[in-house]
């Protein structure tokens, strides 16, 4: 079912649902949203701070740049990003 779909359907069913429980279940909505976004904007910190912290294990200040001289097997795939001048 698309998210369309879903959102006609949920229209629909709200349509024969009486006020009194329209009010408990948009708090309970709105309970759900807050609690849902919250672990998934830890979770994204979170996992943004590994990362940087992988990266700045890996690379360091004083790493050595790299020529094409000192490439031993090139890739035959690769495709240059940059334009040539």
């Amino acid at each position: 079912m698309s998210t369309q779909e879903l959102k006609q359907e949920i229209l629909k069913t709200i349509e024969e649902i009486p006020e009194s429980v329209l009010k408990d279940i948009l708090e309970y909505l709105k309970h759900i949203k807050d609690t849902a976004s919250t672990p998934d904007d830890e979770d994204r910190k979170f996992w943004m701070n590994v990362s940087k912290q992988g990266i700045a294990r890996a690379y360091s200040d004083d790493e050595p740049e790299y020529s094409p001289n000192d490439v031993k097997e090139p890739n035959p795939l690769y495709k240059s990003w940059k334009k040539d001048k």
